[in-house]
């Protein structure tokens, strides 16, 4: 049986219980049980002075990891209680958490309860319209809770993106299927472009392709977003400004890609063509996550981290060299091999290992793209062999013509 606890800034208890915790009666039945509250809920802490103690208990009450004082490196205190599995994973995310989070651990007595074999779930937030007014609210199990302890299924609520970015930033080629299915070679360092926060979206909302447009194409990836302000990081030290991660669906407007190919501003920048969601995850780690994309419930997309040639530390360490991150920023890091055109009345689903599922609803504009001015949208031969990646017709034969060729250059001879 579980039963909620709320924290009450003012309460003269000297023992702090969070989230969810076992009911009195509970027993060790050697069963995983979601007993745990989301560790970064400690941090409403931060402003209290005091000296505290932090625990991770079995679900027979006995400590597995407790850490006394501010700001110290956690020991495990007792691993594998009788009669209780209790693997010695749990205290390592413990001591984990308290060595990349120092000084955050002050205030009153804080325990965690786990469950036998239990290991410590990631944390996730999400963004909802409410009222008329957005609102942050946890994730737990499908449903979604605001701090007044109101549920809300989650698939009945409407979404947001997850953050506010300032900007947005995105790298061309990283995963090497892509790189393969395009008979290219990566640049000896990465190369990126900028999407507007104005292309923003969110999970459920509709993916706009403007009429006279034909080549939309998808490209699932994984977004990272900033946690506090950063400006020249060393890649060992990149994880600590890095929030949280989220799925994006990094949309491609190809029918300008013979103008705007280097920019890229119109082909990823249109209204509508990022969405990001469904919430920011904290504490996922980014090694070997498997990443798909489903149209129509078909798999178009499907592939590992493992094949990035540069990682997420790498990125930001990178792109903060020349350019000050803010706290909502993100990045996107690439997408694999598979993007193909859509068309409206396709649903796209993004989904990667850990961190839920992205998924959006391709419809047709109202108002064309007008032809009073500017470039119009074309069905070139390098609008055809982008958007149609390895089933262009002439992959393998030759290269493709257009001003876009210089950012893909072919394996094969012209």
């Amino acid at each position: 049986m579980l039963r909620r606890v709320e924290f009450h800034q003012g309460s003269s208890c000297n023992e702090l219980v969070i989230g969810h915790v076992l009911d009195a009666n509970s027993t060790c039945r050697g069963e995983p049980v979601v007993v745990a509250a989301h560790l970064y809920d400690v941090r409403v802490l931060r402003d209290r002075p005091e000296s505290g103690t932090i625990a991770l208990f079995d679900p027979c009450h006995r400590a597995l990891f407790s850490e006394s004082g501010e700001g110290g490196v956690g020991k495990p205190a007792q691993i594998g209680v009788v009669g209780c599995d209790v693997g010695i994973g749990i205290a390592e995310i413990g001591m984990k958490y308290v060595e990349s989070h120092d000084r955050l651990w002050s205030g009153p007595n804080i325990i965690v309860f786990a469950g036998a074999g239990y290991r410590c779930p990631v944390a996730e937030t999400r963004r909802i319209q409410l009222d008329g007014a957005p609102v942050t609210v946890s994730y737990e199990g499908g449903t979604l809770v605001l701090d007044d302890g109101r549920v809300i299924p989650a698939d009945e609520a409407d979404h947001l993106p997850p953050v506010e970015p300032t900007k947005i930033l995105a790298v061309h080629l990283n995963y090497q299927s892509r790189v393969d299915e395009f008979m290219t070679k990566l640049p000896p360092a990465p190369t990126y472009f900028h999407k507007p926060t104005t292309s923003l979206n969110a999970h459920g909302g509709d993916v706009v392709r403007p009429p006279r447009c034909n080549y939309l194409n998808f490209e699932g990836e994984i977004a990272i977003v900033i946690g506090k302000e950063c400006r020249n990081v060393s890649r060992a030290n990149a994880g600590r400004y890095i929030a949280g991660y989220t799925i994006a669906n990094d949309y491609g407007l190809h029918d300008f890609r013979d103008t705007d190919a280097g920019s890229m501003l119109r082909v990823k920048g249109s209204d509508t063509l990022c969405p990001l969601g469904p919430g920011l995850v904290t504490d996922w780690d980014f090694r070997d996550k498997q990443i798909r994309t489903l149209v129509n419930d078909e798999v178009r997309q499907v592939a590992s981290t493992s094949e990035m040639k540069w990682d997420m530390h790498y990125l930001l360490a990178d792109l903060a060299r020349t350019i000050t991150l803010l706290p909502g920023d993100v990045i996107l890091s690439g997408t694999p091999a598979g993007s193909r055109p859509v068309d409206p009345g396709d649903v796209v689903s993004v989904e990667v290992e850990g961190l839920g599922v992205l998924s959006n609803t391709i419809v047709e504009g109202v108002t064309p793209v007008s032809e009073e001015v500017g470039a119009q949208p074309s069905d070139s031969e390098e609008v055809r062999s982008t958007a149609l990646g390895g089933d262009w017709e002439f992959r393998g034969i030759r290269a493709p013509v257009g001003p876009g060729s210089r950012h893909y250059e072919s394996e094969v001879e012209q």
